[in-house]
């Protein structure tokens, strides 16, 4: 027999297991967006502006097969705008789900990660296929990196949800 503190804690554990399993709040609806910029340290910041901005449409349910659209805008110090994605779809690595590297994970608040791949679709490096890493953070928010190529783009985003 469970003693009542016993009870508590695996009554406890099991709602914060059923928690971290329940994604479906990350899901943006028609009216809700992420935004946000890019980390602004320039170790962490390669072939991005300083003031470059990113929207990001997620569907958590749909993770396999459509998950969403990111759109880049960089923004030179004189003003100049470079759309660099433009609601570019998100595209599942289909055989990621068999590779324990789907399973990655990081310190601090990331509930789950994700990855896809994307196609640029403006600026220097157009056409170029790069990785984005999609963390879900414990907070709500949502943390995104973009990496292309060695020396390429390299980009971290925080993302706070919004209503259009």
């Amino acid at each position: 027999m469970l003693s009542t503190a016993d009870f508590h804690a695996l009554l406890a554990a099991v709602l914060l297991t059923a928690a971290c399993d329940d994604l479906s709040s990350f899901t943006t609806s028609d009216d809700e967006i992420y935004k946000g910029t890019i980390v602004q340290p320039e170790e962490v910041r390669k072939g991005f502006e300083k003031m470059t901005t990113m929207d990001l449409t997620l569907d958590i349910a749909e993770a396999d097969t459509a998950p969403g659209q990111l759109t880049v805008v960089g923004t030179s110090d004189s003003g100049v705008e470079t759309l660099l994605l433009d609601h570019a779809p998100l595209r599942p690595i289909s055989s990621l789900k068999y590779d324990s590297l789907s399973s990655l994970d990081f310190p601090t608040g990331r509930l789950k990660n994700y990855m896809f791949s994307i196609t640029l679709t403006g600026g220097e490096h157009a056409g170029s296929d790069a990785l984005a890493v999609i963390s879900l953070m414990s907070d709500g928010k949502v943390e995104v990196r973009l990496i292309s190529g060695e020396e390429r783009l390299y980009g971290i985003f925080s993302l706070t949800k919004e209503k259009l």
